[in-house]
């Protein structure tokens, strides 16, 4: 006999009436003849555990047990008689380290269209408006800068390593961010929204139709030069 996932809503029910009847479980306790000696039940703390014994069990019922509440065991017992002895297998079913299923998706790609989604269109316009600001600034200054577009930023970076860039701190709200020291951060004549120590970076609002990169040049420049050993002209 093969135990398939329709033994649980069954093994519920048992659950469920003796969760719900302990003066009943009780009873049937203290008339049993053959209790053992060194058994001690608290009955006023019963808990129900759930065991379900079966020649084979498939391997889909953990996956159904393991969204339920009580502790349940699933326990193969197969039997073999040679001669005048039995012989016995038993074989506990545990899980292993099972790997949460995901949609497949392809390889995502961040652009102006992504930003609309996942953000607005506003946002998202205002997003890619700042990029081509900086880029503007990157190409002027001739620096060996890549622009990376990321899920929640784009950052400008000298080989692995981001410089500065830009990023969403909520569904509307972007900041510039620039790779600098705290010290170096506090220095600067702007108004900075707070320092990242995990990151090492400055955070700066953007005030869309009122900021301009430009106006944070100095934090380019220090930005840069810290990564590149650039000197400022």
């Amino acid at each position: 006999m093969t135990v398939d996932a329709s033994i649980v809503p069954q093994v519920l029910q048992y659950a469920i009436w003796a969760e719900t009847n302990p003066d009943s479980i009780k009873s049937l306790w203290l008339e049993c003849d053959q209790k053992p000696d060194e058994l001690s039940i608290s009955w006023d703390s019963l808990e129900v555990r759930i065991i379900v014994i079966a020649p084979s069990i498939l391997r889909s019922v953990l996956d159904v047990v393991n969204k339920i509440n009580y502790q349940v065991d699933l326990i193969e017992l197969k039997r073999w008689i040679e001669g005048d002895e039995q012989l016995f297998l038993v074989n506990k079913l545990e899980q292993e380290n099972p790997m949460k299923v995901k949609p497949v998706t392809g390889l995502e790609i961040y652009d102006e269209k992504f930003y609309e989604r996942q953000y607005s269109k506003e946002s998202a316009e205002e997003f890619m408006r700042y990029i081509k600001e900086i880029e503007a600034i990157i190409k002027d200054k001739g620096w060996l800068l890549d622009t990376k577009l990321n899920k929640h930023y784009c950052g400008f970076k000298a080989g692995f390593f981001n410089v500065f860039g830009i990023k969403w701190m909520g569904s509307k709200t972007l900041a510039f961010f620039f790779k600098v020291g705290k010290k170096a951060a506090e220095s600067m004549p702007f108004e900075m929204a707070r320092y990242e120590n995990q990151w090492k970076q400055a955070l700066y609002y953007i005030e869309p139709g009122k900021t301009k990169a430009e106006d944070f040049l100095l934090l380019f420049e220090a930005a840069y030069k810290k990564f590149s050993g650039y000197v400022v002209k």
